[in-house]
Order: structure tokens, then C-alpha cells, then sequence
């Protein structure tokens, strides 16, 4: 005997309303109604110094939150699409990481798993230094940090998480003071806090060629947008969006751009809906794999000068590259850079220079962080002609030192300080920095100069340049040679 089964009604009039749906009744979708809203995650990663380490090359092989009370993690970084980072080249900047689509709820904690670290340091022994790579081994290969306050996702909302890998921490020495090679990762992360005008924080390591570029956006805040890689080791793109105020340096705007051949350097910000935002763009120049042309960003090693001071030509070690020149340019190797009459020097971004330093053949000095454009040739080292190379901004760490006193004036903050740097490429020489009524402070007592002591280590992020004669700079005094940092930046380390 056959049975009847009764559909409760309930039931029915939901059936009926997917169908409807189905069909196409409605605003909603089945998707739309199975599929609750996620909010948008960014996760961005920062990293502190270790004297003299100059790349710490590291593939996070996934990344995931674990919601505060309780369930399965929400991967946020998967192991089909793993991130390499050289978190060396993060001392006080931010890159971004990923971009995730998680669940609303609140989460309490981010694991981190790691893969294939990579150790190089610059033995300043030699001349010029030498890159020697310190085979690295690292344990546990997966680590838990706490979120206090703990992240809470809204639906359709968007936020942002900094992991600050520290890397002055993490590796390990002998009683001697040398590296051993071993990697105890000490990793922290933080909900990032939105500030009026610059979002969940500023993005100032935003470089490589552009992919693509569009003259128009569905968001009424951009005139327009175009892709550039999320690293020089990655094609996954990153969306850089324009508005009407973005200042565009070498091209008239989105227009100049050349698909697969521009490199540019962005000046950026996250902001409350996680776009990236270009203030500014600098066009630098236009590479070519056929034709060996190329933009090498590293540091400068050594260095040869003429009579006059002028400097022919520099050993740099290269970080990063593109186009993918390695077959010619091995990526963490030295390059030897030619300079001549034709080459331009620029400082980016615009208004670092505060102090108004000239950068020239003369200012170049060793430390500074530089991208070189240029044709390439093969050789041991392989050289480039340097057609332009432009000064970037960058961190110097290092104690106060012990005399003579900083230099402070009426509001706090503008004067200076010299600073003992740990790294060996100045050879003990001190730093001279000037602060401004803008340089910030963080977490320094007081919040300007005063605050300044001689025990801790200090990071100062600006632009530095190589003085061969008496500069004198808001009462602060140069004693030639020496390097000079203009600081945007002032903090201690933890």
C-alpha cells in the first residue's frame, strides 16, 4: 500500500519561494539566501631589523583565524595560493599579504605556517662587501598569535589585520653574537585602527610594473585604476585606485601608462574598505626583458669616486628585480652600477626631502636604499648602466649616541640627533638626523626628541644622503663625510 506524506506548510511556501527565486522572481538569489554575507579581510605584514641581515626570504603557506568561541579556522591565506615575503625589506613598512572574504564573527587568534626561509647577511670584511647566504632552519614552522581586542568581521563590513614578524627576535646567535642560521619565529599581530586621511595605514613598498590599467570605476571615489604585481616574485595583481587628488610623477596620469613595460613606485594608503589608494605615482621608467632593461631595488655596498668626490660607479646588492633578469642578474647578488653625465637622480616620494639636500653623484654613500634603472650586461659581477636611480625611503636602526645631546626645539620635535646605526656598511660612522614639526614620534615618550634615551635600539624611516661638506640643519650640524637622515619616522623598538 502506498503512503502519503504531508509537506508541512511551512515548508511548501519556502519550496515555492526558492522556485520563484529560481526563475527569476524577486531581487534575492539562491545563492544570496544560502550563502550568508562575509566581510572583507586585508591582512598586511611589517617586520623589525636585524643589523646586517639584508634578506629574509620566507613562503607563508597559509594563514587562518580561529573564531573566539570556538569552530574550525577560516583560512584567510591558502596552501594553493602561498605568499613569499622578504620581510627584511619591511623594517617599519607595511605590504599587503591577501585579501579574504571570511565570515562574520569574531576571531581571537591568527596562525601563521612557514615554509623554505632563506638568510642572507653582507660581511662588510670584504671589499666590497659580500653576500653570504647562512642556510636557515626554522622551528615550530607554524605559529598562534593572540587579537587583543579580537577582530570582529560584520557582514559586508571591511577591516584589516597587521602581523609584525620580528625578525631582531627570531634569530637565534652563539655566545659569540653570530647568527647560527636557526629561526624561532616571534610573531604579533594587531587589529589595524583606522586614521582620517591615511585608512588602516600607509602602503610605501607598492612597486613593479604595471599589468593593466583602466580610465574608469564603478566607485564614484576613483577617476580609475591599474594592477600592478602584489610582489616582484608574484603575477597575482594588486588594484591600485586613483582619484582625482592622486599626484601621477613622469606620466601625465593613467593614460601615460604602458601595460608590461612602466615601473612605478606608489605612495598608498588601505583605506576603511580595504582599496588601495594611490597619492602618489612615479613613473620611473620603461623596462624590457628583449632588451636586458630593467629596475634593480637594493642596497648600496661600496662604492668608487672620482678626484672630485663624484661617485663612477657602486656595488649594490639586489633584492628584487623586473623584469625577471636573473639569468643575467642573479636576485640577491651584487650589481655593479655604472654613473655617468646622463644619469638622473630623483628622491621619491615628493616632500621627503625637507631639508632641501641636494642627491647627486656626490650624495650617493653606502646604505642607501636605491632602485637603479638601466641595461644590463653579463659579466662577473654583471653590470648596468644607470640611465636613473632614485632614492628611496627607508629605516636606519641604531642607539642614540652618546654625545653630543639632541637638539630640540620650541615645539619638541623639530632639531635633531645623531644615531650610532648597528649595520656595518657605515663603518661606526654616526648618523646625523634631522626631525621636523611633522616627523612622527611613535611611542616615544612625550612624543618628540626629549623622549629620546641611550639605552634602546631606534629606527628612524626617511630618505638619507652621503655629505661630503658642512651641513647645518634646523641648529643640528653635520661633520662631513657622514650620512644625513631627514626623518619622517622616530620609534623605538620593543
Amino acid at each position: 500500500m502506498s503512503q502519503l506524506y504531508l509537506i508541512p506548510n511551512a515548508i511548501l511556501a519556502f519550496s515555492l519561494f526558492l522556485f520563484t527565486l529560481g526563475c527569476g522572481g524577486g531581487n534575492a538569489s539562491v545563492r544570496d539566501i544560502l550563502q550568508p554575507a562575509t566581510g572583507d579581510v586585508a591582512l598586511l605584514a611589517s617586520d623589525a631589523p636585524a643589523c646586517d641581515v639584508v634578506s629574509f626570504i620566507v613562503t607563508i603557506t597559509g594563514a587562518s583565524l580561529t573564531p573566539s568561541s570556538g569552530g574550525s579556522p577560516v583560512a584567510v591565506i591558502s596552501s594553493t595560493s602561498p605568499v613569499t615575503v622578504d620581510f627584511a625589506t619591511l623594517v617599519d613598512f607595511k605590504t599587503v599579504l591577501g585579501f579574504s572574504k571570511v565570515l562574520p564573527d569574531t576571531y581571537s587568534k591568527i596562525t601563521l605556517t612557514f615554509a623554505d626561509p632563506h638568510l642572507t647577511v653582507l660581511d662588510t670584511t670584504q671589499s666590497p662587501p659580500q653576500p653570504v647566504k647562512i642556510p636557515a632552519t626554522m622551528a615550530p614552522l607554524s605559529v598562534t598569535a593572540d587579537l587583543n581586542p579580537s577582530l570582529a568581521v560584520a557582514a559586508s563590513g571591511a577591516s584589516a589585520l597587521l602581523v609584525h614578524f620580528n625578525l631582531l627576535q627570531s634569530l637565534q646567535t652563539d655566545a659569540s653574537g653570530q647568527l647560527t642560521g636557526a629561526v624561532v619565529p616571534v610573531v604579533q599581530a594587531e587589529v589595524a585602527s583606522a586614521f582620517l586621511g591615511s585608512g588602516y595605514g600607509n602602503l610605501e613598498e607598492l612597486k613593479g610594473i604595471v599589468q593593466s590599467m583602466s580610465g574608469a570605476s564603478t566607485n564614484p571615489a576613483f577617476t580609475g585604476s591599474f594592477a600592478i604585481p602584489r610582489s616582484l616574485t608574484s603575477t597575482e595583481p594588486l588594484t591600485i585606485n586613483v582619484t582625482d587628488t592622486t599626484k601621477f610623477d613622469g606620466v601625465a596620469g593613467i593614460s601615460g601608462l604602458v601595460a608590461g613595460k612602466t615601473f612605478v613606485e606608489v605612495d598608498a594608503y588601505l583605506d576603511t574598505s580595504d582599496n588601495i589608494v594611490a597619492r602618489e605615482v612615479e613613473a620611473e621608467g620603461e623596462e624590457s626583458l628583449a632588451a636586458s632593461q630593467g629596475a634593480f631595488i637594493g642596497l648600496i655596498a661600496s662604492l668608487d669616486r672620482d678626484a672630485s668626490g663624484n661617485a663612477t660607479q657602486f656595488q649594490m646588492f639586489v633584492r628584487e628585480e623586473a623584469p625577471d633578469l636573473t639569468a643575467v642578474v642573479p636576485q640577491g647578488s651584487l650589481l655593479l652600477v655604472k654613473v655617468d653625465g646622463t644619469t638622473q637622480f630623483v628622491i621619491t616620494p615628493d616632500g621627503i626631502n625637507q631639508a632641501n639636500l641636494p642627491f647627486n653623484a656626490a650624495s650617493l654613500g653606502p646604505g642607501q636604499s636605491v632602485i637603479v634603472h638601466g641595461q644590463t650586461q653579463a659579466g662577473s659581477p654583471p653590470s648596468v648602466a644607470a640611465s636613473a636611480i632614485f632614492l628611496r625611503l627607508q629605516s636606519v636602526a641604531g642607539n642614540l649616541a652618546p654625545s653630543p645631546p639632541p637638539v630640540v626645539g620650541n615645539d619638541g620635535k623639530t632639531g635633531g640627533f645623531y644615531l650610532a646605526p648597528c649595520s656595518s656598511l657605515y663603518k661606526g660612522t654616526p648618523v646625523t638626523v634631522f626631525t621636523f614639526a611633522s616627523t612622527d614620534f611613535s611611542g616615544v615618550t612625550g612624543g618628540g626628541l626629549s623622549g629620546l634615551s641611550a639605552g634602546p635600539l631606534w629606527v628612524v624611516k626617511g630618505v638619507t644622503l652621503f655629505e661630503q661638506s658642512p651641513v647645518f640643519v634646523n641648529g643640528v650640524g653635520l661633520n662631513p663625510p657622514a650620512t644625513a637622515a631627514e626623518a619622517k619616522d622616530v620609534r623605538e623598538l620593543p
